[in-house]
């Protein structure tokens, strides 16, 4: 055990592809004070992020890239009110209902769900109390329909918005943010 641990606010693991939950467990224990966590591409399965309660601090998790990732994973989300950035990129199992949990979130700034393909038209009602979300990248969200942007009406600080590649959202997509 370092002592210094617990002064420890900044943790990055990208590309440490060994990482999983028993090193969540063990970082999010001896480390309560961390803010900025990365685990992109990590082992980790979706009860891990019940470790996230060690940490309730955290502003910024990249989780992109675990394939494990489920929806009900993020449930745990509610233990981290401070959550301003969330990557969930390539979390090819979240589905649907995986953003419900978003809604005790309400500091969140910048999501990025890029190629969360299995999310559907009514996946994006769960930002709807994400007011001071500013950054949104749905790109290659390929089954999100051009209606699911109307959500994006109750995100008044949105500035910046990614839909590339989402060919049903590109058809009418403006008439839907009338902001």
């Amino acid at each position: 055990k370092n002592p210094y641990a617990k002064l420890l606010e900044r943790a990055d693991f990208t590309g440490l592809y060994s990482f999983n939950n028993a090193c969540l467990e063990k970082l999010t224990a001896n480390c309560p004070n961390l803010k900025h966590l990365f685990i992109p591409q990590s082992r980790i399965t979706a009860d891990a992020l019940k470790y996230l309660k060690n940490i309730p601090q955290l502003q910024n998790l990249d989780i992109a890239y675990c394939q494990q990732i489920e929806a009900d994973a993020l449930k745990y989300l509610n233990y981290i009110p401070q959550l301003q950035i969330l990557d969930i990129a390539c979390c090819i199992q979240l589905e649907d209902d995986a953003l419900k949990h978003l809604s005790n979130t309400p500091r969140l700034q910048t999501l990025n769900i890029f190629d969360c393909y299995q999310l559907q038209a009514d996946a994006l009602k769960h930002l709807e109390k994400t007011p001071l979300l500013q950054n949104l990248n749905i790109s290659f969200c390929k089954l999100l329909e051009a209606d699911a942007l109307k959500h994006l009406n109750y995100t008044p600080q949105l500035q910046r918005l990614n839909i590339a590649h989402c060919k049903q959202l590109e058809a009418d997509a403006l008439k839907h943010l009338n902001k």
